[in-house]
């Protein structure tokens, strides 16, 4: 749970009244006057002059000084932290720097070029798939949800040129907590000056950060079809990021080139571009679990699941999935039962802390045409026009993952609206994508909004392994919700 700032706080009369002795630096506000004094453990409030850069040792804080005046004075972590703290008992913009209000911390807006927009969901061209090629979807799933995706900002070609002349109408004007900043390989690609890239992008921090807004910034990537000298100055964009990261307070730096880029030519690594210049599901897997290592230890963590079939708001009637019957949860059940192919389904014990069981779904040998977990259809508590979407933590249990030859491999989510023609993807493909070698351990994954057409009688949620012959899943709490 994060750290809570609590000031003292009354009107001048009242600090006057009661005239008490605050303790060494020991802050106490005036409510009606927004002026701040500091206490020494000895004199009484009426004895204590208001902050100032004098006796009090706070540069640049002026006589008189006002809370706006102190809190500019502060690091960026500190005044969004105060601006959230100081609320419960200040009017903001009154006593606040404007830019400072509280905002929302794990909400976030990924702005960026076609690397950042082929994660695709609402507002893209593909509201309804999230993409295995995307590498925010993963990020989103390894980092179990916790960041509210507000839009995607992503656009195909962009420089950071034109990701700086954008920003302000695509980011900042919706408030974020974040936003992610993709570099990208289009400054390489159109012969950038890496001194220019660094420019833009030290720009476009100064204005989240004066708008109050976090950033989390990518190393560039390279291409195939990049020169040396195009790959030379990525990589130099990249080394500067490293060491000017450090010295910013606001931002957060996901190394994407430590993964991505060839330690002998510079070219992306083998299998992690599928088209020479975008990720593969195995490059969006490795850049997902780099961004969400750096964000990790600055959200929240937020376990966005029910905690028990009788909470309510979940539509599933078993999202906890208990109970047992022939090895599977009530209600659940598994496509394509039968000899060939083969599975076996069992309930384990969860070992991680949080009661209840996995619903355990072992695949193969022999299971070239993949397997799909039903969870109990929803036949109740919607109407035409609600907007749902699902969520389901899952894990690939540890051991061998063998898939079927070059038959196309996924692992998906699906919220499927019966009778209505319409359905909702996490992890969505493509055609041309065939062969997996990198499997990720498990996460959360949501599937975009959904909303309800015309004609639906029952939502049903599933996720699937496809083309492998060998793997072993688990399924822990899951949610299909109405989205406000």
């Amino acid at each position: 749970m994060a750290n809570r700032i609590q000031l003292r706080r009354g009107t001048a009369a009242e600090w006057t009244s009661s005239n008490p002795v605050l303790g060494q630096g020991e802050p106490g506000v005036e409510t009606d006057t927004g002026k701040i004094k500091f206490g020494d453990g000895v004199g009484t409030w009426t004895s204590r002059p208001y902050a100032s850069k004098g006796d009090q040792g706070i540069p640049g804080v002026a006589d008189d000084a006002s809370v706006a005046d102190l809190v500019a004075t502060l690091g960026t972590d500190t005044q969004v932290a105060l601006s959230a703290t100081i609320a419960t008992g200040i009017e903001d913009s009154e006593y606040l720097p404007a830019t400072f209000a509280p905002q929302p911390v794990n909400s976030i807006i990924p702005i960026g070029t076609s690397f950042t927009e082929g994660n695709y969901g609402p507002g893209t061209s593909k509201p309804l798939g999230y993409q295995a090629r995307g590498y925010f979807v993963w990020a989103e799933a390894f980092l179990g949800q916790r960041l509210k995706w507000v839009r995607n900002a992503g656009v195909p070609g962009n420089t950071t040129a034109m990701m700086l002349a954008r920003i302000d109408a695509d980011v900042i004007a919706y408030a974020p907590g974040w936003c992610l900043i993709e570099v990208g390989p289009n400054d390489a690609t159109t012969n950038v000056t890496a001194a220019t890239t660094q420019a833009n992008i030290a720009a476009m921090v100064d204005k989240l950060t004066k708008a109050g807004i976090r950033a989390a910034v990518t190393t560039p990537t390279t291409t195939v079809a990049h020169t040396t000298g195009q790959r030379q100055a990525a990589l130099a964009v990249g080394a500067w990021l490293r060491t000017w990261a450090q010295t910013q307070p606001n931002v957060v730096l996901a190394d994407f080139a430590s993964v991505w880029v060839n330690p002998a030519d510079g070219a992306p690594v083998t299998n992690l571009a599928d088209d020479g210049t975008h990720p593969s599901p195995d490059g969006a897997i490795a850049l997902g679990k780099v961004l969400a290592d750096a964000l990790a230890p600055r959200v929240p963590a937020i376990r966005d699941l029910p905690v028990s079939n009788i909470s309510t708001g979940n539509l599933l009637t078993n999202g906890m999935a208990t109970g047992n019957v022939s090895g599977l949860a009530t209600g659940f059940g598994v496509n394509g039962s039968g000899a060939t192919p083969v599975h076996t389904a069992s309930k384990v014990t969860r070992t991680d802390g949080i009661p209840g069981e996995w619903q355990q779904l072992a695949i193969g040998p022999g299971n070239v045409a993949g397997r799909t977990m039903n969870w109990p259809t929803i036949s109740t508590g919607f109407v035409v026009g609600d907007v749902v979407e699902a969520l389901v933590e899952w894990k690939r249990v540890a051991g061998a993952v063998v898939v079927y030859g070059t038959t196309q491999q996924f692992l998906q989510a699906k919220l499927i609206a019966i009778g209505g023609s319409a359905e909702t993807v996490w992890c969505d493909r493509i055609s041309s994508e065939k062969v997996w070698t990198a499997w990720p351990e498990g996460g959360v994954a949501k599937t975009p909004p959904l909303t309800i057409p015309a004609g639906t009688t029952s939502l049903v949620l599933q996720f699937t392994a496809q083309g492998v012959d060998t793997m072993t899943l688990q399924f822990g709490a899951a949610v299909v919700r109405k989205v406000t």
